[in-house]
C-alpha cells in the first residue's frame, strides 16, 4: 500500500511553503529557516540561499511558480 506522506503547511508561507510543497525542502528544515531568518532580520529566500538548504535551479524554479 502506497500512503501519500502531506506535509503540514499551516504558518509556513511564501517561498518556504512554494519550496516544501516542491520536496525541495523538508517542512521542519523551513520552520526553522523561517525562525532564523526572522532573529536575523534577513529575508528568508536570503537565507535559504546563504545557508544552501536548496540547489539554485530549485529556488529559481519555486520563484518562478511563487512569483
Amino acid at each position: 500500500m502506497n500512503a501519500v506522506v502531506t506535509a503540514n503547511l499551516v504558518g509556513i508561507t511564501g517561498i518556504a511553503r512554494r519550496l516544501v510543497q516542491d520536496g525541495a525542502l523538508d517542512e521542519a528544515v523551513a520552520r526553522t529557516a523561517m525562525a532564523q531568518a526572522t532573529e536575523a532580520k534577513v529575508p528568508l529566500a536570503q537565507w535559504i540561499a546563504e545557508k544552501k538548504l536548496v540547489a539554485p535551479a530549485q529556488m529559481a524554479a519555486a520563484n518562478a511558480v511563487e512569483f
